[in-house]
């Protein structure tokens, strides 16, 4: 009975076994078609990303006078974003203004800081005149404030010219006098020195003085006691 069961038990076993085996073999064999269909995949060429376009950023356009139908005041806005070369540009193109309008841009462009020939007297003319002028009601107005404006500025430029000048003068005025009282403290100095060598020169004087009166003083008395036992040795007994 006991043989049985032990025969029993290795059948058993040995049937789980074949089982386990029969397994493992299906698992290799699916995991070898996987890398082999991997594998394939790794021989194909992999594909290069689309080229990126190439951007070539154009040179900026040059700036232009804005369309005739803009208002002064958009004018100004466009022309103060102008450098030295495009107002210059600009104001030759305007040189032979005829019309209120065209004139006031000429005076607006002139007026431009930034203007390599900017002529602050003869935009103001111009403003002037169109102030003046037969031109529109907004452009009469336009033109006066633009005038008074440049008017302002040219006044606040004389100041601070008229300040510079004076604040120049006053430094020359100022290094004059420093000049001056550094001479003054020289010969200040040179008095000083010149009073203590006169001082110590009396003192030496002075000293010597002494010495002369103490050297008499001295030979008067040994002459005084000299004549005393003399005339003593003479008196009769």
């Amino acid at each position: 009975m006991r043989e049985r069961g032990l025969r029993g038990i290795h059948r058993h076993l040995g049937c789980r076994a074949r089982r386990i085996a029969a397994s493992v073999a299906a698992l290799a064999a699916a995991l070898a078609a996987g890398l082999l269909v991997s594998g394939c995949s790794w021989l194909r060429p992999t594909p290069l990303p689309p080229a990126s376009p190439v951007v070539v950023n154009a040179p900026p356009a040059p700036a232009v006078l804005p369309v005739a139908e803009a208002s002064p005041m958009e004018f100004m806005r466009r022309v103060r974003l102008m450098n030295g070369a495009e107002l210059q540009a600009a104001s030759d193109r305007l040189a032979g203004a005829v019309t209120p309008s065209e004139r006031l841009r000429l005076a607006i462009v002139l007026s431009m800081p930034a203007h390599p020939a900017r002529d602050d007297l003869q935009a103001r003319r111009i403003a002037e005149d169109v102030a003046t002028s037969n031109a529109s009601a907004s452009q009469r107005e336009f033109a006066a404030l633009l005038a008074d404006s440049i008017a302002e500025r040219s006044d606040l430029t004389a100041i601070q010219r008229r300040m510079e000048v004076k604040m120049r003068e006053d430094e020359k005025r100022i290094e004059g006098l420093e000049q001056r009282l550094r001479d003054t403290e020289r010969r200040v100095g040179d008095a000083e020195r010149r009073a203590s060598e006169s001082d110590k020169k009396l003192e030496a004087l002075k000293q010597i003085d002494k010495a002369l009166s103490d050297r008499q003083n001295q030979e008067r008395q040994g002459q005084g006691a000299a004549r005393a036992p003399a005339a003593g040795s003479g008196t009769p007994r």
